[in-house]
């Protein structure tokens, strides 16, 4: 297909495996000689199956607004090879991609709070976790924690996957924090993994990068954090 690059009309090409094969990869080639930009990346084996939020089936999460979410790729290794100009750019690392379709924007008009996170604890062990409140009050989490490929739980009820985030670390400031409060400095995720394996507890600290804050979102400033007014 072709698409205007950075001011200038450039080739990409896109290939994949199928969802329901066994090694799934994606692979992106970009080659945008107008504007200097070539290169590509990769992203193979992934270490947990394709799943929705509350199900590994057919279970899409569904909040009010019309949300929904599934996963592709929750946890894969990646390579990026790309050159611009004369400078080249190699990296790799883990990566994740998602799907999200919605009937109205993830905005402080529709949602008080919107918290996610994801990570890969040591080689073995994936975990993925959101957390929304609506304007209603309405408190939504999903979450899954897997492990060697497995996974062990997913679900969408607040009582299997538990979200907490404090605006000052060591006191019980509200969660989530209200208006005119700082950004979250310390976020708590516990997940049910059932009788066999008990919970799974996560805090995360200060050294977690959270973008903005504050009631609004600002034009060009990334995801903030939306809060209803005081009463």
């Amino acid at each position: 297909m072709s698409v205007d690059f950075l001011g200038g009309q450039g080739d990409v090409s896109f290939d994949t495996t199928s969802t329901l094969h066994p090694e799934l990869e994606y692979y992106l080639r970009i080659e945008s000689p107008g504007s200097g930009v070539r290169g590509s990346l990769s992203m193979t084996w992934p270490r947990v199956p394709p799943h929705f939020a509350c199900d590994l089936d057919d279970e899409l999460l569904v909040h009010s607004h019309g949300i929904a979410w599934s996963n592709a790729i929750t946890d894969s290794d990646a390579n990026l090879e790309l050159s611009v100009g004369n400078e080249k750019l190699s990296w790799s690392d883990t990566v994740y991609h998602d799907r999200v379709w919605a009937t109205a924007y993830i905005s402080p008009e529709n949602q008080q709070s919107f918290y996610w996170g994801r990570g890969r604890l040591g080689d073995r062990c994936n975990v993925i976790w959101s957390s929304v409140r609506e304007q209603d009050g309405k408190m939504t989490n999903s979450g899954s924690v897997a492990a060697d490929g497995e996974i062990h739980s997913a679900g969408c009820e607040c009582e299997a996957v538990q979200v907490k985030a404090w605006a000052e670390e060591g006191k019980q400031s509200p969660s989530p924090p209200m208006p005119k409060t700082p950004v979250p400095v310390r976020i708590a995720i516990t997940a049910d993994l059932g009788e066999e394996n008990g919970e799974l507890c996560l805090p995360l600290g200060s050294s977690l990068s959270i973008d903005g804050g504050g009631e609004t979102l600002e034009e060009h400033a990334g995801w903030e954090i939306a809060q209803l007014p005081q009463a």
